[in-house]
């Protein structure tokens, strides 16, 4: 306030702006761009599981085994993936990834068989394999510290885009022509961006205060890396967490399915609007992770630990639901708190990992999220004895263990952070919230 008359709020533009703290938008958009187009397919194959499921004739056990089959494969991808990332031109890996997932999206649509259909899901896992370590490296290096957070929670709301436009699409193409259709149709915007970021996107210099000088062998890069003991709690931490980011919308879907028999458009349509909660957890998680993380990272992973018990607490409200209108409540409540929890700790990562390797260190947690995908098959076991309900509500303790082990690593974030940016560690200290909400 300047002579007793309120300063003007900034305009939309100006905010836009300044998530990349005076650095040009141009990489996130565009990374932006692929990180949306992405979803489609991958939304595409939630929403018409059952679908799916019905035309192969599975059980639940069967379509949650498939499910967990074709997971690891783009898994174990990323790494491979981030040692060419973290020695050559990501953007070139980009555009490979992005290519790769629309030519089978295309193949999902066409197979015939159930072998088939399973190597076009393992093909399409392994293009999306690409996107978590090659981009949030990029972006690291686009963007200071500063923009950090704000910027991996924009890039992370391009998964709203994907998210909202995928099953809405898939799900009432489906219920008018089938469900192979949509797999073809939701490969064009693919194609379509793909030739824009091949002669957009540049190579930016790599940033932050290397612990390894020259090209980096991986038994090299993995014992740095494994010293960084926030970087090694949060490996530890995340097979109690992968299945929150890898397989709860397939099991959302089955379960509308099967507990409230919703048909397929409809069906969109529900799993369409987790979409507005995402994004109102990127609002307000990263405006509150972001000023945690600025005066003390340990309290962010506090913070995250309080989002995953949160969740465990809102499967079993689905588990319980016994109206239809409450499980969706309680499923975009999950949203909220997922989209805290792996923006928080995406951020987190970012800041402990060192440029050299920082690719690598994205890859690792998909390798060691392998063991969280064996939820998958349990829930089905679990479902097709005793049902659905019973198999989701397995979910919540495993999601309370991650909770504790993910708040552990707080007594060590701050001092991993000053090592790669001595400049931007936080200082620990009491925070006041007030100006952040």
């Amino acid at each position: 306030m300047e002579g007793g008359v309120p300063a003007p709020r900034p305009s939309l533009l100006s905010r836009i702006v300044g998530v990349g703290a005076g650095t040009p938008m141009g990489p996130l958009v565009l990374l932006f761009g692929l990180n949306a187009v992405d979803e489609l397919d991958r939304t595409a194959f939630g929403v018409l599981l059952p679908e799916i499921r019905d035309h192969f004739g599975l059980g639940l056990t069967g379509v949650t085994g498939l499910t967990a089959a074709v997971i690891p494969a783009g898994l174990l991808f990323a790494l491979p993936v981030a040692r060419l990332a973290d020695r050559g031109r990501r953007t070139t890996i980009a555009v490979a990834g992005a290519a790769t997932w629309a030519v089978f999206s295309i193949f999902t649509g066409l197979a015939p068989t159930l072998l088939l259909l399973a190597m076009a899901r393992v093909g399409s896992g392994l293009g999306r394999a690409v996107n978590h370590p090659v981009h949030s490296s990029l972006l690291s290096d686009y963007y200071p510290p500063a923009a950090r957070t704000k910027v991996i929670s924009a890039h992370r709301a391009a998964n709203t885009i994907g998210a909202f436009f995928g099953p809405l699409i898939a799900g009432f193409v489906a219920q008018a022509v089938g469900w192979r259709v949509p797999f073809v149709v939701l490969a064009a915007p693919t194609i379509a961006l793909l030739v824009i970021v091949s002669m957009r996107l540049h190579e930016p210099e790599r940033t932050g205060s290397r612990l390894v000088e020259g090209r980096v062998r991986f038994r090299v890069a993995f014992r740095t890396l494994w010293g960084v003991r926030t970087l090694r709690r949060l490996w530890m931490t995340f097979p109690f967490l992968a299945f929150v980011a890898i397989g709860l919308s397939p099991l959302l879907a089955l379960y509308y399915s099967d507990v409230f028999n919703v048909p397929p458009g409809p069906r969109g349509v529900i799993q369409a609007f987790d979409a507005p909660f995402i994004v109102l957890g990127l609002l307000v998680g990263s405006r509150i992770m972001d000023r945690f993380i600025k005066v003390d990272a340990g309290r962010a992973l506090r913070l995250v630990a309080l989002a995953a018990s949160a969740i465990a607490i809102f499967i079993l409200g689905a588990a319980w639901a016994p109206r239809l209108w409450i499980g969706i409540v309680c499923a975009y409540a999950i949203q909220v708190l997922a989209t805290v929890l792996l923006s928080g700790g995406i951020s987190i990562v970012s800041l402990v990992a060192p440029p050299e390797s920082r690719a690598s260190a994205f890859a690792l947690f998909e390798i060691f999220s392998l063991v969280g995908v064996l939820a998958l098959p349990l829930v089905g076991v679990v479902g097709d004895a005793f049902g659905i309900r019973v198999g989701m509500a397995v979910l919540a303790p495993v999601l309370l263990v991650g909770s504790v082990l993910v708040a552990t690593a707080g007594r060590f974030v701050n001092e991993d952070i000053a090592r790669i940016y001595p400049d931007h560690a936080p200082k620990p200290t009491g925070i006041d919230l007030t100006d952040t909400l």
